[in-house]
């Protein structure tokens, strides 16, 4: 589920392009980002009026995040990209800190559970403090 909406978000634009849809089809502001909120999430029109009465916290949640998708596209070197969005490399945009990594016995977490995830070499072993 997770690749699907990356896909659909961030490799296809969906969203953007929902936005961008509407606004050729002359839709005013807010039926242009509900055109991303119906992209987003899948539901219709219908589904979305009855998610906004009765659930208006999971509905703002919603709009919040299709209004955070631009409502055009650029020519990048990678081809079409949503507007104000760059391309970059992951080490731009990141930070690594493996470096930083203490190895750690299942013993020596134990004194140190925490809410950090600590990883192993596939996956996360652990949740720890800071120190």
């Amino acid at each position: 589920m997770a690749q699907a909406i990356f896909k659909n978000w961030f490799v296809d634009f969906e969203p953007v392009k929902a936005k961008i849809a509407a606004i050729e089809a002359g839709e005013d502001p807010e039926n242009v980002n509900r055109a991303a909120m119906r992209a987003i999430s899948g539901r219709s029109d219908d589904e979305l009026d009855k998610m906004q009465a009765e659930q208006p916290d999971e509905y703002a949640q919603l709009k919040g995040t299709a209004e955070l998708f631009p409502a055009a596209m650029w020519d990048s070197e990678l081809g079409e990209v949503p507007e104000g969005w760059a391309v970059s490399n992951f080490g731009k945009v990141s930070a690594c800190f493996d470096k930083n990594r203490i190895p750690l016995s299942k013993m020596q977490r134990e004194l140190k559970k925490g809410s950090i995830p600590y990883y192993g070499a596939t996956s996360v072993m652990d949740y720890v403090n800071k120190s």
